[in-house]
């Protein structure tokens, strides 16, 4: 594509805010299109940072150095990913209503017997 990277919008914000260089990551998308998953699911390799430090690039260092903390942690067949600040409130959200909301719950005893016996009659 002539140098040009196709990426998402998102996928762009998201490797813009991860400290990601969006051309070192390998798109799954459509024709090789870079979407959101992609750069959430990549880990960089010591190969892929940038060699030349730029002005931004130093003064970005602490903010990927606190990026870096929060990286995904592969597992045994599992990825941990750090929540975002959204995912986080909704998460307290749900825990507060459980907490504070009164629940109650209900049973009730039926007798079948004689509908069981009604069926036995209508299947023989």
């Amino acid at each position: 594509t002539g140098g040009r990277v196709v990426a998402s919008p998102l996928a762009h914000m998201i490797a813009k805010d991860m400290g990601y260089d969006i051309s070192s990551i390998p798109g799954t998308g459509p024709d090789g299109r870079i979407i959101a998953a992609d750069v959430r699911e990549f880990v960089p390799s010591a190969t892929s940072t940038v060699s030349a430090p730029s002005s931004e690039a130093t003064t970005a260092a602490p903010a990927q150095a606190a990026m870096a903390a929060g990286a995904p942690i592969p597992g045994s067949g599992f990825t941990d990913y750090p929540l975002s600040e959204s995912a986080k409130e909704v998460a307290a959200r749900l825990a507060q209503s459980k907490r504070n909301v009164p629940h109650y719950y209900l049973t009730v005893d039926v007798s079948m017997d004689a509908l069981l016996k009604l069926r036995k009659e209508l299947s023989a």
